[in-house]
């Protein structure tokens, strides 16, 4: 057997990630013979090169064919048409994995059937959490396991839960707020003005600029993210801005009626949860995603997997509508996998809305706060409003 024969067979084996004992059991023949062959100790008949050749899907031809011939090169060339696109095939490893799309989404209806059959077992299996804020510890990891308690998750400002807006975040455009007489056009960047809230005219003009931006992604992203890389934050900035965050969602309650009904409509035995699940920052202790919020794999690969049924069930959807349906089907699975993370704006949100239900105020650290000496657009809070 020549060499090129021998490679070309090998070529086959890798594309189907074939190892020589599974060649060898499809062929009917012991390892040892079909080692011997790959090794050009042994010149195999006819029969066995048809045998090997079946076994790897292809015509024993295609072994057989010399050199520089254009099968040989391309035992496929055509074209296939699947899910809206055409695709050339020029080689049997790009049809498999064609087929293996094909073959997961003939098995995306069945998943997501049971996906929400676990969805409301898990429901049913949920106890009653009794959310107490004097045992709430801002910056302490946590791990809700959806089995046992009931959780909401933020993460679209068109989220739902049993019919009630979560459109709560801190990216969320439609509820803005005042601090101390300043008016800011979302909670991020009433957030943000506390990392430059030293006393000097640099300070004030980083903070207008933040409060101007009426875009929450360019506030921290652009302005946030240019003015830190210049070292103008403040250093002392983690030993106070869970707190700073506290003060300043208790301020969207207070300024904002429609944001605190929001929060007033979430059941009592709820955790609320910000999922950053695809958000990362790099290693686990430095991701701030990880300290805001938390993060769930299993659901969010569910959430995926709704959306690829929703697809595929309305191929001529348009893009609008199929965002919206995609929407509304993702947000129907909601009790799948375990949490991990801080949670720290989610526990915000949990301290502030047992708050308004029972008409106190947060337990904030005024005095952590008054220590850091923290200026508003030149003006120094002493946080007795």
């Amino acid at each position: 057997m020549k060499q090129y024969q021998i490679d070309r067979i090998k070529d086959l084996m890798d594309a189907r990630g074939m190892s020589l004992k599974e060649l060898a059991s499809k062929c009917g023949m012991s390892e040892m013979t079909v080692r011997r062959i790959l090794s050009a100790k042994h010149n195999p008949t006819t029969d066995t090169v048809e045998k090997i050749a079946e076994a790897l899907g292809v015509h024993e031809q295609y072994i057989y064919e010399a050199e520089g011939e254009s099968k040989a090169k391309q035992p496929i060339n055509g074209y296939i048409e699947y899910g809206g696109t055409i695709s050339s095939i020029r080689t049997f490893k790009q049809l498999e994995k064609i087929y293996e799309s094909i073959k997961f989404d003939m098995s995306v209806p069945r998943l997501v059937k049971e996906l929400r059959a676990k969805d409301n077992e898990n429901k049913k299996s949920q106890t009653l959490t009794n959310i107490d804020i004097t045992k709430i510890d801002l910056r302490r990891p946590e791990v809700y396991d959806t089995t046992k308690v009931k959780t909401w998750s933020f993460l679209h400002t068109d989220d739902v839960r049993d019919g009630i807006s979560i459109n709560i975040g801190n990216f969320s455009t439609d509820h803005e707020l005042d601090i101390c007489g300043e008016h800011f056009y979302h909670s991020e960047s009433a957030y943000i003005v506390g990392l430059f809230s030293e006393n000097n005219e640099e300070s004030i003009k980083i903070q207008r600029e933040v409060q101007y931006e009426k875009s929450p992604m360019d506030a921290k992203y652009t302005v946030k993210a240019k003015y830190t890389k210049q070292g103008k934050s403040r250093k002392d900035w983690d030993e106070f801005k869970d707190q700073w965050m506290l003060y300043v969602v208790w301020h969207k309650c207070l300024t904002n009626a429609e944001f605190a009904d929001l929060l007033r409509q979430i059941p009592n035995d709820v955790i609320i949860i910000e999922n950053t699940t695809n958000q990362t920052n790099g290693r686990k202790e430095d991701d701030s995603s990880f300290y805001w919020g938390a993060k769930n794999k299993e659901l969010e690969d569910g959430h995926d997997l709704i959306e690829r049924e929703v697809e595929l069930a309305n191929p001529m959807m348009s893009a609008k509508e199929l965002k919206k349906l995609k929407s509304i089907e993702r947000n129907k699975l909601n009790n799948v996998g375990i949490w991990e993370g801080i949670n720290c704006l989610g526990k915000c949100l949990n301290i502030c809305k047992y708050c308004l239900d029972n008409g106190i105020t947060p337990p904030i650290d005024y005095d952590l706060l008054r220590s850091k000496h923290i200026y508003l657009m030149g003006r120094l809070l002493t946080f007795s409003e």
